[in-house]
């Protein structure tokens, strides 16, 4: 794990790695925020195996805190694929056009 950098640090390791000009982008668009940099996993990656050891049981903060994500980012990845698997289960509230009900009484 890399040492805590002072911001100056940052910037000047930043500068080394990316150069000058993309450094200044950068700061320039981001500056004052929190830049959230993923490690060498994929994000589907993760996400995925954050999905997977959902569906076996782990908790919302146990998986916050392996993957050093908040909780609410958990719950929003989980969300993703419920949402996906419930996707053409809900019934419509207006009908297809072309669908004709006769109804008997």
């Amino acid at each position: 794990m890399r040492e805590k950098l002072e911001k100056d640090d940052v910037y000047e390791e930043l500068k080394n790695i990316i150069g000058l000009a993309a450094a200044n982008s950068l700061v320039d668009y981001y500056s004052g925020s929190v830049l959230y940099i993923p490690q060498n996993i994929t994000i589907k990656k993760k996400h995925g195996q954050i999905r997977e050891e959902f569906k076996k049981g782990a908790s919302y903060r146990e998986l916050a805190r392996r993957y050093e994500f908040t909780e609410r980012h958990i719950r929003n990845i989980t969300k993703e694929r419920q949402e996906k698997i419930y996707e053409g289960r809900q019934l419509d509230l207006i009908p297809n056009q072309n669908l004709k009900i006769e109804l008997k009484y």
